[in-house]
């Protein structure tokens, strides 16, 4: 039973991460979110789909949210960004979801992660808001190569 190979394209292991905890900033330098999973693939022929949802605020001024998602602190992914641009002084929120199949050539620990910046220096921005007690998840599943 050793032996045995799955098929191309079987979905060999899950893992998933969650973060609840506000992140804040009002840098256009990015930083963690908080959001990470770490999976090992069984083989180097392995891919990883990546599934995330990110959760975001503005909570001072008009600026956009960059976020960034990172294999072992290398970026792979720049989704769209959020764009919070009105005349108001209301808090917006929003959610970037996105996948990404990522072929790492690995068989060992693999670290992902989001890192997330304001748009403009002078605006805060932060992820998981928590008055409001949003959650963000990442989904990784090895895809037999």
């Amino acid at each position: 039973i050793d032996n045995i190979k799955a098929a191309t394209g079987a979905v060999l292991q899950v893992v998933q991460g969650t973060c609840s905890t506000k992140v804040q900033s009002s840098t256009s330098a990015l930083i963690d979110t908080g959001l990470t999973a770490t999976i090992t693939p069984s083989a180097a022929t392995s891919k990883i789909l990546c599934i995330f949802h990110q959760n975001g605020v503005v909570v001072t001024g008009n600026t956009d949210v960059h976020l960034t998602l990172l294999r072992s602190g290398v970026t792979i992914h720049r989704p769209s960004r959020w764009d919070f641009y009105t005349a108001t002084t209301l808090v917006q929120r929003g959610q970037i979801s996105s996948t990404y199949l990522d072929s790492p050539a690995s068989n060992a620990a693999l670290v992902y992660k989001t890192m997330f910046a304001s748009g403009e220096n002078t605006a805060d921005v932060a992820v998981q808001n928590d008055t409001v007690g949003t959650v963000s998840t990442i989904t990784l599943m090895e895809i037999a190569g």
